[in-house]
């Protein structure tokens, strides 16, 4: 189920920041990986992935860097990490077993992700959905139903019995923002909050009721969702018509949203934004250097534009020339797999 939320620059605008050819398979599938990672405290053991021949991913996986990005996630890589290429070889060396099977599921969904994994003694079931761009939706955990989209830190309670004095005791810190009960006796309590429910507090909510298991996922989106959100502007055209628009430059203006709109400080946007810039630099300049990918359709364009651009062989495009050399590379170092 869609949610309708003020959109953020670093999760909706500049991103995802990513390793691989496709947002929806490859940043998607590490996003999910990594929620995985946290549902099992670590890399799991054993995996097994079944995919609807109806959908998408039956036939992709591999090629659109789902198997690049899940794995990676998996292992605890994010998306942007440098050794995602190499994660589906470094997970079956580090000894877990994986399986894909393909059959006729009927999933409504065509990007639909069901996995089963072991850790230890531990097993788990999780159901998620890539709904484009990078974004995720995770529909079943375990069985229970469940509507997590990474953008909370996220404390997953299982209690047996009635789980109400539980939910009533959450309810009253201010430092929870939302509390959901999937299922009954047993049952899944969903904690969403910028941070997790802490150890002290678990051990208070104990004695309100059965709690068993703890689990604590990440938000695995750069910019956190959060109660009473507001943004200073809701589209460009507003801050066209406001008289505000002149005081400051527009740089100030898209810092402002990203602050309110993550409830975060100045310091955190430039830092995020300084990160994500350091990572456009490498890439630029890896893919100037060269790269390769055995089932790529074209080869390395990049070198070669540069080459010409610098003799003066091309259409004098000005910065045109300067902007297709750097995103040519760009992509080129991205989808490098």
């Amino acid at each position: 189920m869609a949610r309708t939320l003020p959109p953020s620059i670093f999760n909706d605008v500049v991103g995802p920041i990513m390793r691989g050819p496709s947002s929806s398979h490859s940043a998607a599938s590490v996003r999910i990986g990594l929620l995985i990672h946290d549902l099992c405290g670590g890399t799991p053991d054993v995996v097994e992935l079944d995919y609807d021949t109806q959908g998408s991913l039956a036939t992709t996986h591999e090629s659109q860097g789902t198997d690049m990005g899940l794995y990676g996630g998996l292992l605890g890589w994010p998306a942007d990490d440098a050794r995602l290429a190499t994660s589906p070889t470094v997970i079956r060396d580090s000894g877990t077993t994986i399986e894909v099977r393909k059959s006729t599921l009927n999933d409504p969904h065509p990007n639909t992700y069901r996995i089963h994994v072991r850790r230890g003694e531990e097993a788990h079931n999780l159901i998620a959905l890539s709904t484009g761009g990078g974004m995720i939706e995770v529909i079943e955990i375990d069985g229970f139903a469940v509507q997590l989209f990474g953008d909370y830190a996220t404390t997953l309670l299982h209690v047996e019995g009635d789980a109400s004095a539980i939910v009533d005791a959450l309810n009253e810190r201010d430092d929870v923002d939302a509390v959901v009960v999937s299922g009954a006796n047993p049952s899944l309590v969903v904690v969403s909050g910028q941070k997790w429910v802490d150890d002290e507090t678990i051990e208070d909510l104990r004695s309100h009721g059965s709690v068993g298991t703890v689990r604590r996922l990440r938000a695995v989106l750069p910019v956190l969702s959060r109660q009473d959100m507001s943004v200073p502007f809701s589209d460009s055209g507003e801050l066209e018509s406001s008289p505000l628009l002149a005081t400051a430059p527009l740089s100030d203006w898209a810092i402002a949203y990203e602050t309110e709109r993550g409830g975060v400080t100045e310091d955190e946007v430039l830092r995020q934004a300084g990160h994500i810039l350091e990572i456009m630099r490498r890439g630029v300049e890896t893919g100037l250097a060269g790269t390769e990918y055995e089932d790529r359709i074209l080869g390395w364009q990049s070198g070669r534009f540069a080459e010409l651009a610098e003799q003066k062989s091309l259409l004098d495009g000005g910065l045109l020339n300067t902007m297709i050399t750097y995103v040519t590379a760009l992509m080129e170092a991205k989808s490098a797999m």
